[in-house]
């Protein structure tokens, strides 16, 4: 593993790019073609609007070859309180560019929608807590304090070298945050109806059962690993894991059979092996260890051994209501004029790694197009939200 630390920033495009505005800000990060892993260009683009709102840098390239990952710790101030901003620079791949209305990576504004991969999840957030850190450095009294900014560029991806990484590394004097906000899109309809306080766990898993090969005119002869598997499979469909928490702040558990596959391509050969895709959502209720115990449990129940591989998993995060949600709603209703509701709904985000340091909660965008084509959002959506993280930055720090 390879780790680079550096505080010069690289010198490239972001030299003559316009970082003026959120707007500007966003459309620099868009044009930056960032699938994961993110790193490079992207990272000089922040670095270099920071840079002159007074922040110290620190880059940290994370892992070799293809999963390099960049990562930024910058931070103003030196004393407590310490607000922590979380984002990333990565993104999902575009897909077929002839579906887009225009292209991808070209960050247009069409009828007030800045479009392009990433607009969403969550180059706007990151350009909006930027914008909002640099104008109340340059406009309010900041005596007491400090503001960090984490970014990664490993967040859709596997996460190897993103923000865990990134958070074993610094030492604990600049992880001593007092709370921490997540720019993942969580508005639902309108920006401000909704934040998290929490998100169910995930485990994807592959899961096989192995039998004998044999023909199909003498399935006798055979042991049909496809037969064998079905039953028990069709058990984990119509298994309930559970009906939600008794609080009702998160919902039931899912698991989902994602994929099929036999090792047979033809139909007069009875399959050796099967292997199911299995993709479980889960909240408190459970973990890694007692899925998997019960996954075991439901094969023995059919008379079958399996070949459990994990592939993927993110831990169940919840910080449950406290003052800084309280100050984050009230920054919402400020600028935005509604309450948000208090949510554990949806996938994962970093702030699974976070919120044992501190209260943390994920706000932002509307996220109905997120990783979808034409993924964009409203530029006046992009604005408020950086008056929003204006307004938590001056209720935060106020005396």
């Amino acid at each position: 593993m390879r780790e680079d630390v550096s505080d010069e920033r690289l010198e490239g495009s972001s030299a003559t790019c316009d970082l003026s505005s959120s707007l500007s800000l966003a459309q620099a990060l868009v044009r930056a073609r960032t699938p994961t892993p993110a790193r490079g260009e992207v990272f000089d683009l922040v670095e270099s609007k920071l840079r002159t709102a007074g922040f110290a840098l620190r880059r940290y390239r994370l892992g070799e070859g293809e999963e390099a990952t960049d990562n930024l710790y910058a931070r103003a101030g030196a004393s407590k309180p310490v607000l922590a901003f979380c984002g990333h620079l990565d993104t999902v791949p575009a897909g077929d560019p002839s579906l887009w209305s225009s292209p991808p990576y070209a960050a247009v504004v069409k009828d007030g929608v800045l479009i392009g991969r990433g607009s969403v999840d969550m180059k706007s957030s990151v350009a909006a807590f930027v914008q909002a850190a640099h104008d109340f450095l340059a406009e309010e009294k900041f005596e007491r304090g400090s503001i960090v900014v984490l970014l990664t560029g490993d967040e859709e991806g596997p996460a190897h070298f993103g923000t865990c990484a990134l958070l074993e590394r610094l030492e604990a004097k600049d992880k001593d945050f007092d709370a921490c906000l997540t720019g993942e899109p969580t508005s639902d309809r309108v920006l401000g109806d909704r934040i998290k306080i929490g998100r169910r766990g995930s485990l994807s898993l592959r899961v096989r059962v192995r039998g004998k090969a044999g023909h199909s005119a003498y399935p006798h002869l055979a042991d049909n690993a496809a037969h064998k598997f079905l039953p028990f499979l069709h058990a984990l469909s119509t298994l309930s894991l559970d009906a939600g928490t008794k609080d009702g702040l998160f919902e039931p558990s899912s698991l989902q059979i994602a994929g099929l596959a036999t090792d047979t391509h033809v139909s007069n050969m009875l399959p050796a092996r099967a292997e199911a895709l299995l993709s479980i959502r889960y909240n408190p209720l459970h973990d890694e260890a007692s899925l998997l115990a019960l996954l075991r449990a439901k094969a023995r129940d059919h008379g079958i051994d399996v070949d459990v591989e994990r592939l993927s998993g993110a831990r169940v995060f919840f910080t449950p209501a406290n003052a800084f949600s309280a100050l984050v709603s009230s920054a919402i209703e400020e600028v935005c004029g509604r309450t948000p509701r208090l949510s554990t709904e949806g996938g994962t985000s970093d702030s699974r790694f976070l919120y044992s340091l501190c209260p943390t909660l994920d706000f932002g965008p509307v996220g109905a197009s997120m990783h979808a084509t034409d993924e964009g959002i409203l530029v006046t959506e992009l604005e408020q939200l950086s008056d929003v993280y204006h307004v938590v930055l001056r209720k935060f720090f106020s005396p």
